[in-house]
């Protein structure tokens, strides 16, 4: 600007100097302007993002205050504070006795009602059914016998048995039989003999006997080693095996001989000598019971009886009553209805019925696991203990707070204003830094906009999630947010500062063979750095950047700094 003024005087004092010439003299050289020292940049196609910059505090991406949803003492709690748990985890165990009782009680009713329902579902059972049947036919054929009367075979049975029992009666009242008594007399005698013999010992005719025996046994055995000797000789033949057993055998009756001869002549021991007394008393015994083989008790029994046979025989001759009759009538009519009742033993109604039951007994128990479950509290979400209002042995209740449980990846919440918001989407690219990160840069995402603002500060709350999920950032951290708000692509781009205001237009500088152009522009997005123009400028065109504050539309210059 100041030399395109100094370059007005200039052109002035010439137009005096040439008024003042003589007429005919020449006009003298105009000196050239000097041209002005600038800077430029290519105007370039490119993508020009908006950022926008907002401060906000690190907070959990999610935070539940976690409540029992039952009464009771804590028996466990198994957190403190800073505990990770995930989702499910054990947070604490609250007494639960009353609750295992009562969800006992309710299985026991689903398995009773399931039973019930089973039973009816199954229908009659067949030993029901075979039962009643039998007892039909019992009754049927109990009746059939009244009616038929007396029965030939049972009154000749009863009479069968009177002359059984008059038989004993007489054979007890004609006393002992003698040839019972003769041979149990005869017994006794023999029992004597032979206990006297064998006190007094064996005769000498009894000896001599058994000597001879020995002697003949000695002189066989004798003959059958000579018979031997002469069968085998020098060979080994069947015949000499023949041989040789019978001389063994021969010998062995030697030594039977000898050993009966030994016994005879020993005195009998005492063993011997107790088992023929045994005899004797035993023989003694029997004849004693021969004389007198029935007692007075005998004959009464026997009497007995008798008269308990007869009176059988008089109630086979004629068995029943009418009254027996009808009674035997109702109980067939009765067998008859219990066979109907055990054919279809339940009705639609009771299959309704226990089908009801079983899924009462089936809430119910539903119920009582839930009511254990819920003495058991758990993480609802992954994250990290961050507040424990409870202690093992205190009484909680679903009013009372327990623990609080955060996520452990965070977020950053920013205000951003109404003009602002409608720009932003979800799924944007922002970056997180801030003093407490040092150099360090956290890419994240928008990943929630609040669908209404607060109407003090006309404001809209924005959720930014740092990629990835696991950071330095920590809750309660003050960071910085920048958020990438709009993008234009393939857009002309000039510097920011080659961009000139005058009277509410902008220009920019355009050097076209060491001239500047003054070229009226279109300003759209800028980034602080590049902006964004549309006009007569054309890709590769150089814009001046720095010294166009001194120019005038037409100046030449001079591109330094290239």
């Amino acid at each position: 600007m100041k030399n395109r003024l100094i370059a007005l005087l200039l052109a002035a004092m010439l137009a005096v100097t040439a008024c003042g010439r003589a007429p005919g003299s020449a006009p003298a050289a105009t000196p050239a302007a000097p041209a002005t020292s600038v800077s430029v940049a290519i105007v370039q196609q490119t993508t020009i993002r908006q950022v926008l910059t907002y401060s906000g505090n690190v907070i959990p991406f999610s935070e539940v205050v976690v409540l029992p949803k039952t009464s009771g003492r804590i028996e466990k709690l198994a957190v403190d504070v800073g505990s990770r748990v995930k989702a499910g985890d054990l947070i604490a165990q609250i007494e639960h006795t009353s609750q295992d009782l009562a969800l006992q009680q309710a299985q026991a009713q689903l398995q009773t009602a399931q039973a019930r329902l089973d039973t009816i579902k199954a229908g009659p059972r067949p030993e029901n059914v075979r039962q009643a049947e039998l007892a039909v036919d019992t009754a049927q054929s109990r009746l059939q016998t009244l009616l038929n009367g007396p029965r030939s075979a049972t009154v000749a049975q009863a009479q069968l048995q009177v002359d059984q029992a008059q038989q004993k009666l007489d054979q007890i009242k004609a006393g002992p039989r003698p040839e019972t008594v003769a041979q149990a007399q005869a017994n006794l005698q023999a029992a004597q003999a032979k206990l006297q013999q064998l006190k007094a010992g064996p005769t000498s005719a009894q000896i001599k006997a058994a000597e001879l025996a020995v002697e003949q046994a000695k002189t066989a055995a004798y003959g059958a080693d000579v018979a031997k000797d002469a069968a085998c000789g020098n060979q080994n033949s069947p015949l000499c095996h023949s041989a040789q057993a019978q001389a063994a055998a021969a010998h062995t009756a030697v030594d039977v001989a000898q050993g009966q001869l030994q016994v005879l002549v020993q005195p009998p021991t005492p063993e011997q000598l107790a088992q023929a007394q045994a005899a004797v008393d035993q023989a003694q015994g029997a004849l004693d019971l021969a004389k007198r083989p029935y007692t007075a008790q005998d004959q009464k029994q026997a009497e007995d009886a008798l008269a308990q046979a007869q009176q059988a025989l008089a109630l086979a001759r004629q068995p029943y009553t009418d009254e027996d009759i009808r009674q035997a009538r109702d109980a067939l009519e009765t067998a008859q209805q219990q066979l109907a009742l055990a054919k279809q033993p339940y009705t639609e109604q009771d299959l309704e019925t226990a089908q009801a039951g079983v899924a009462q007994a089936q809430a119910g128990v539903a119920q009582a696991e839930q009511a254990v479950k819920d003495t058991m509290v758990t993480a609802p979400i992954d994250g990290i203990i961050t507040a424990k209002d409870l202690s093992e042995g205190a009484l909680a209740s679903p009013t009372t707070p327990l623990v609080t449980v955060a996520t452990a990846q965070v977020k950053v919440q920013i205000p951003v204003e109404e003009s602002q918001v409608t720009n932003l989407k979800v799924g944007t690219d922002a970056t997180i830094a801030g003093t407490v990160l040092g150099s360090q840069v956290i890419p994240a995402k928008i990943t929630n906009i609040a669908p209404s603002g607060d109407p003090k500060n006309r404001t809209f709350a924005v959720d930014v999630t740092p990629v990835p999920a696991t950071t330095p950032l920590l809750p309660g951290m003050f960071v910085t947010v920048t958020v990438n708000a709009v993008e234009h692509q393939g857009v002309l781009a000039v510097p920011t500062q080659a961009i000139i205001e005058r009277a509410g237009k902008f220009y920019v500088y355009v050097v076209d063979r060491d001239i500047a152009k003054l070229v009226s522009v279109t300003v759209g997005l800028s980034d602080g750095k590049l902006s964004e123009i549309s006009g007569a400028v054309q890709p590769g065109a150089q814009v001046i950047v720095q010294g166009q504050d001194q120019l005038a539309d037409g100046d030449h210059v001079t591109v330094v700094g290239q």
